[in-house]
This record gives C-alpha cells, sequence and structure tokens, in this order.
C-alpha cells in the first residue's frame, strides 16, 4: 500500500482520501478510527463558544477549580475538570506537568532544569511554564530524553 501526505496552507479545510480496489477490514477499522476521532475541544471565550483545533493549545490550567485553555492568542474557560480533560488529550502529545497544568509538548521550544528538582519549558510564544519535580520523568519520557533502563 502507497501512502502519499500532501502539505496544505493552514486555511485549507484537511480531509483523507482513499483510493481502492475493495474495501477490506483494515481500510474500514482506519476509516472508523479517523470518523472517531476528535481533533477539537470546545471553550467559551467572552461569553461566545468556539472550537479550538487540538494543535493549537498551548496548556491547560485550574485556578481557583475552574479549567483555562490557552493558545497563542487567547484565553478560553473551560466546563470540563483537569482529568477529564486529560483523558480527552491522551491521543495527542498533551501530558499533566503539574497538579494544575497540562502542557502540549509540541508548543515546547525549550526545556531546562531549575533549582529544586523542578524543570521549566519555554513554550513557542516564549511563555515560560514549570514542570513540577513529580512529573518530570514522564515528561523526559514523552520527549524521548529519559534515562534508558535497558
Amino acid at each position: 500500500m502507497k501512502i502519499i501526505i500532501d502539505n496544505i496552507e493552514e486555511s485549507a479545510e484537511e480531509y483523507v482520501s482513499f483510493h481502492v480496489y475493495h474495501m477490506t477490514d483494515r481500510i474500514s477499522q482506519a476509516i472508523s478510527h479517523l470518523k472517531e476521532t476528535v481533533t477539537h475541544i470546545v471553550g467559551e471565550r467572552n461569553e461566545e463558544l468556539y472550537t479550538i483545533a487540538y494543535e493549537a493549545i498551548l496548556y491547560i490550567e485550574t485556578v481557583d477549580k475552574k479549567s483555562f485553555l490557552y493558545t497563542e492568542e487567547h484565553v478560553y474557560s473551560l466546563r470540563d475538570k483537569l482529568y477529564q480533560l486529560e483523558e480527552k488529550l491522551a491521543i495527542v502529545d498533551c501530558i499533566r506537568v503539574s497538579k494544575s497544568m497540562i502542557l502540549n509538548i509540541d508548543k515546547i521550544d525549550a526545556v531546562y532544569p531549575t533549582i529544586s528538582g523542578r524543570f521549566e519549558a519555554r513554550l513557542v510564544n516564549q511563555e515560560r511554564v514549570t514542570i513540577s519535580r513529580s512529573y518530570v520523568t514522564n515528561l523526559k519520557n514523552k520527549l524521548g530524553i529519559g534515562k534508558d533502563k535497558s
């Protein structure tokens, strides 16, 4: 089977096209997976609802039991709890980095240690976020820089 990927402009709608002789179980499963995969989350800003693509998320933070989603341009309030958002975002490169934050690792520009065993991440928008000690190992493993245990 040949796979062709064409890069398109951000403003264009993404789509998947299959060219097959006959439908197989494997192709049917791939189609089902694509149909079931949610690629956005709904957030509220100025009393209006917006759909935010997973790729646009910098991080999600909980403050005073309220969840906020940060993109490069805006901040949105969310109705879900952080643990629910963590489950939704498990399919993309978002991980828990503290009790109150989920971080999109695709938006990390640099990571470096700080005093007391914590790490700090500089994001693509130059914002800095703290990674708690207990989540550093998880982040290192996700980034592929964890210690090899073989």
